[in-house]
């Protein structure tokens, strides 16, 4: 049952069939409305600059990360930056099927409805076995029509979720030093959302984590695919925008988003969006 007490501004989303499954890749920065499901969802996560809050947590995820989603579970993803873009497979699944392929020995609605957290991540055998699975359900749902894809389809989906729920299984018994690593980088990736105005040199980061510089310069491009530097670039150039949007000149933002002054501001802006601030905000104006 759907808690009647959710805030009025919470979307609420229903489901008419047993599954859907949407390839969703978003190239501009979108606001996405706090909302909830009466169904679960499978997000698999391919790129993107993305803190996702699922009820009281939030998340960074990294490419081969799967969030599952709860029945009426408030959740929304906030893009940090437009690249590289936020590409997803958002798989939606009703409650009634996924207990309808469980049995008493493989309980799937447990995946969903744990207590201690909502992410998975996928080795790149596990995600190379899911996209495949994947690609086959997309198939079904364009031709949905043709002899056994009901049957097929239960198929598909228990094998994906045999796949995530052994890869909940391993995480649970031992994490290993690759992600290790990403939760290092996720932690210099909310540092840096926090403190867009601060001094964010290599030196600085590097004695705020107490890593090597080298170190955080390395893992960082090879778990995001963009160097330090330009995602922090990025970030303040997006910080900057939506502050334009909200009205405030660009003397007043140079500092807040982290730059020296205004025409650093102005030569960065240029290069990223092609647009001095001024002419993008009356850009913005005209839409």
């Amino acid at each position: 049952m759907i808690n009647e007490t959710l805030p009025f501004q919470v979307g609420r989303y229903r489901l008419d069939v047993d599954f859907r499954i949407e390839h969703y890749i978003d190239t501009e920065i979108m606001d996405i409305e706090r909302h909830y499901h009466e169904y679960y969802e499978c997000i698999f996560f391919y790129s993107g600059d993305i803190a996702y809050s699922v009820g009281n947590r939030t998340y960074f995820p990294v490419p081969g990360d799967v969030i599952l989603i709860n029945v009426a579970q408030i959740h929304v993803p906030k893009m940090q930056s437009a690249m590289p873009p936020y590409d997803r497979i958002s798989l939606f699944l009703s409650k009634w099927l996924v207990r309808k392929i469980s049995d008493t020995e493989t309980d799937f609605l447990t995946l969903f409805e744990k207590k201690d957290g909502n992410l998975v991540h996928l080795t790149k055998e596990e995600l190379w076995a899911a996209k495949t699975i994947l690609a086959k359900l997309r198939n079904l749902h364009v031709n949905d029509s043709a002899f056994g894809n009901s049957l097929l389809a239960k198929c598909y989906i228990t094998e994906l979720l045999i796949t995530i729920g052994r890869a909940c299984s391993e995480e649970t018994d031992a994490v290993d030093g690759s992600r290790i690593a990403e939760n290092r980088i996720c932690q210099v990736k909310e540092y840096i959302s926090k403190n867009i105005a601060q001094d964010l040199s290599l030196d600085s980061l590097a004695a705020t984590f107490h890593l090597n510089k080298y170190y955080i310069s390395h893992e960082f491009k090879d778990h995001t695919g963009m160097s330090l530097y330009s995602y922090i670039l990025k970030r303040r150039l997006a910080k900057a925008s939506e502050e334009l949007r909200d009205g405030h000149s660009p003397n007043e933002i140079c500092s807040e988003c982290g730059f020296g002054d205004v025409n650093a501001l102005n030569r960065a802006f240029k290069k990223e969006f092609g647009l001095t601030p001024r002419q993008y905000v009356q850009s913005f104006r005209k839409k």
